[in-house]
């Protein structure tokens, strides 16, 4: 292996890691933080501090949980996109959890590449009454949803803040 192979990567990486701890929104390496300060910067976006709660505000306070990722599954459902939820056992702490968003914003990204290819608006409240019954009927602690899926309980695509304040109004 040739020495100092990832030395620009790696003052790259610092220097995120230093900025990251300047604006006060905690190590961005263990939970794909990278990608929410890609997607929290297209949507205008703050991201908000821990590991628990909500992942992002806008600028009227309104909080949002993200789902982002770059992968996309292989063998039966070859080229899919998937967005895991992690949420627990406790119905009502799911409820509570995405009582309190104004939506999930479930983005995909291809590999290297720092521009998403979707971006969607899941209603908060379809997503939890979703997890919820996956719960109730004995469902793992951990559920996945394709596109496919996530358009049923009501995903819509959006492109950038304009259009997620669009849907946002058109919400009842």
């Amino acid at each position: 292996m040739t020495a100092g192979l990832y030395a620009t990567i790696g003052v790259r990486v610092r220097e995120i890691l230093a900025e990251a701890q300047r604006l006060g929104t905690g190590d961005p390496l263990p939970r794909n933080m990278l990608g929410e300060m890609l997607l929290a910067d297209e949507l205008r976006h703050e991201l908000v501090p821990g590991k628990l709660g909500p992942d992002a505000r806008d600028a009227v306070g309104r909080l949002y949980e993200y789902k982002v990722t770059n992968e996309r599954v292989s063998g039966e459902h070859e080229g899919q996109v998937w967005f895991k939820f992690s949420e627990g056992r406790d119905p009502s702490r799911i409820e509570r959890k995405y009582g309190g968003l104004a939506g999930v914003i479930c983005a995909h990204r291809r590999q290297y590449v720092s521009a998403f290819d979707l971006i969607l608006f899941v209603p908060p409240r379809a997503i939890a009454a979703d997890l919820v019954a996956k719960q109730r009927g004995g469902g793992r602690a951990e559920a996945s949803y394709p596109v496919s899926t996530l358009r049923r309980l009501g995903a819509v695509p959006i492109a950038n803040a304009s259009d997620l304040d669009a849907v946002l109004r058109a919400m009842p």
